[in-house]
């Protein structure tokens, strides 16, 4: 969980639907605002060229209320949870520099049908859908804070 990452198209709509024209780009607390993908195309396990840095997404953002109290709006937390408008979690294969508006390549692609979004529903139904949790748990890229989270989730079954 070392990078944040949080799709840049989010922010016309938060803007729009909170009347807050001015929201800026990292008041999501992200590191990275990122255009062109989403958690419904970003994939668990893509390998990302930053600038020098290699970097992968390893699992889905889990935001809490800290979100609501810095910004002083009660109701962000569960608007994001309703929305899917989370951002994800990048590992850090290889350091290096990355510079603002620096162009973000695609290097591989090892789980093509375990989108974010996917992830993130596999957790959220693992009591109803135990089946697709445990599929996400063999995703070998999946960072081991959200695979504690699923195995908790199935356990309470």
């Amino acid at each position: 969980m070392a990078v944040l990452a949080y799709p840049e198209e989010h922010y016309a709509r938060w803007r729009d639907e909170l009347l807050w024209p001015d929201l800026s780009y990292g008041a999501f607390g992200e590191n990275f605002t990122v255009a062109g993908v989403s958690e419904n195309d970003a994939c668990m396990g893509d390998v990302w060229r930053a600038g020098t840095a290699l970097l992968q997404i390893s699992q889905p953002r889990k935001p809490c209320r800290n979100i609501s109290r810095f910004w002083n709006r009660p109701e962000l937390l569960r608007l994001v949870q309703r929305t899917g408008r989370y951002g994800f979690y990048l590992r850090v294969l290889e350091e290096g520099v990355v510079e603002p508006r620096q162009r973000i390549d695609l290097v591989d692609r090892p789980n093509p049908t375990w989108t974010v979004r996917r992830a993130t529903a596999a957790r959220n139904d693992a009591s109803r859908a135990p089946a697709e949790a445990l599929a996400l748990l063999q995703v070998a890229e999946l960072g081991d804070d959200w695979r504690t989270h699923v195995t908790r989730a199935l356990r309470r079954d």
